[in-house]
């Protein structure tokens, strides 16, 4: 009898050991997933930063360029830059001083300023320079 009762002891204890595993298991592939939820997030949290990044380059270059065309001709009504992968779309408004709108696209991501120039005594000034939300 005592036979009978180690057999069923040690039965149950298997039992016990395979559920405690399985358990084991299912909460070690909760933990795995989550961690490669967090860790995707981030990562594409990252990419849009560094594209909007890279919108705003663009523009503060099309900026610049704009910035040197009003120079060299005081007609100039801005124009589509390619800069890069990117392209720089800039528009003119006013005169002296002159408000210029650059919208800066590369990968899918888009970022906006404007400046402000003038032309004082004989110099070119730059008044504003800020990003537009």
């Amino acid at each position: 009898m005592n036979s009978n009762l180690d057999r069923n002891y040690q039965n149950n204890q298997e039992g016990s050991m395979l559920i405690a595993l399985m358990i084991f298991i299912v909460v070690g592939i909760s933990v795995a997933t989550t961690a490669t939820m967090i860790v995707i997030d981030a990562t594409v949290g990252v990419s849009q930063q560094q594209a909007g990044n890279a919108a705003i380059d663009v523009a503060e270059s099309g900026a610049e360029i704009a910035i040197l065309s009003l120079l060299r001709d005081p007609a100039y009504t801005g124009e589509v830059l390619s800069i890069g992968e990117g392209t720089a779309t800039v528009s003119i408004e006013g005169e002296n001083p002159y408000t210029l709108h650059v919208v800066g696209e590369i990968y899918a991501s888009s970022r906006s300023l404007e400046v402000v120039v003038a032309r004082e005594e004989g110099s070119w000034l730059v008044q504003e320079w800020y990003e537009v939300e």
